[in-house]
Order: structure tokens, then sequence, then C-alpha cells
């Protein structure tokens, strides 16, 4: 389950076997891509959801603000999200390692933060560094009024 500190940053209203039950019959419904890792089958401790669209506002922020011309063919949207009580284990660094294979696979090339990472959110800003995203220093008010920054990774580096 999630942590007080996580769910914070969480958009999901949990992190149990009903919400793993509705993630994975969404599969295939839209352009979201999904992985779950579950302890013993039953408790969700990660998920690492990615869009193969790319929606207006990003493709005309990354153009204005980066001058990254955004593309569905080689870019997709990247969220993860760990359990606090399973964060700082290196849990996330390994799971992403695999993230980076199967993206490839995709014949994808760069993968962005799905909706930035909160300028509050230090944990999961150091996570992105760690495995090599770069953060973008300039933020931006999201839909919801919060301040986020963007980052992206190079997956043929």
């Amino acid at each position: 389950n999630l942590g007080s500190q996580t769910r914070k940053f969480s958009t999901r209203n949990g992190y149990d076997l009903n919400e793993a039950r509705d993630l994975c019959f969404a599969i295939n419904r839209y352009d979201k891509l999904r992985l779950v890792a579950l302890i013993n089958n039953e408790t969700i401790i990660a998920l690492f959801e990615f869009s193969l669209s790319i929606v207006e506002n990003e493709y005309k922020r990354f153009a204005e603000k980066y001058g990254i011309i955004l593309n569905e063919v080689t870019y997709m949207r990247f969220g993860p999200c760990i359990s606090g009580q399973y964060q700082n284990r290196h849990f996330g660094c390994w799971l992403f390692e695999k993230v980076k294979s199967m993206c490839m696979l995709m014949g994808k090339e760069r993968l962005i933060l799905w909706g930035g990472v909160f300028t509050h959110n230090k944990r999961a800003i150091r996570f992105y560094e760690k495995v090599g995203f770069r953060i973008f220093q300039d933020s931006y008010m999201n839909d919801g009024q919060y301040e986020c920054l963007d980052g992206i990774y190079y997956l043929l580096q």
C-alpha cells in the first residue's frame, strides 16, 4: 500500500488486487501500457504506466520551452509509481532497466515524463536523475495548478 508521502503524488485510488484487476482489464482498450509489479500475486508494489500518444499541450510545451519536437513514433510518455515501503531499495532502478529494453523493442528512442514531476517531489526527481533522465529546470503549472518539471530520457545513449 502507498505510504502517506507517496500518496501525495499518486493519482490512483489504491494499490490492491481490485486496482490490479481494473488496470489489467484496461489493457488493449486504450493507447496505454501498464506494468504492474506484485508480491505473492496480490499486493501491488509498483505501477509503471506508458502512453503511446502525446497530448497537444506536451507537443506545444516541449517545442516552445525546449526546442524539442515530439512525435508518437519515437517518443513515449512514462509515469512510474512505487509503493513507499519499496522506495530506496533499488527496485525502481531494476524495473527501469527492464523498461528500457521493452521500449527499445517497441522502436522508441526517448521517454518523457507523463505530465512531468511535481517540483516538491524531491524523491522522484532524484530517482529520475539517477536513472539518467534530464530534468528541465523551467517549471510549468499543470492542469491541477501544481508546479511541475518536464523530463526526458534518451534510450539510445
